[in-house]
């Protein structure tokens, strides 16, 4: 049945664990801060200068394209699956 069906799709897919992280990316990297907004929940934004500084509920495989950005640690993490 139905939860036959999610064991095998957790089984066969990847986990993209999403966890909280803030990012300080410079103005002058905008397709940086478009990704984030595309591919992250934006919790916070607020610009310093020549930054945006963003507070991130985002996959980790988009915390690796922006981890030179990462001024946080991960924090609380979401498990990113259909079934625990």
């Amino acid at each position: 049945g139905i939860a036959d069906l999610f064991a095998v799709i957790d089984r066969v897919l990847a986990f993209d664990t999403i966890e909280t992280v803030t990012l300080e990316i410079p103005l002058t990297e905008g397709a940086a801060i478009s990704m984030a907004h595309e591919q992250a929940k934006v919790l916070g934004k607020a610009y310093d200068g020549d930054y945006c500084r963003l507070t991130v509920e985002a996959p980790a495989s988009l915390r690796r394209k922006l981890r030179k950005f990462c001024i946080s640690p991960p924090g609380d993490s979401v498990e990113n699956s259909v079934q625990k």
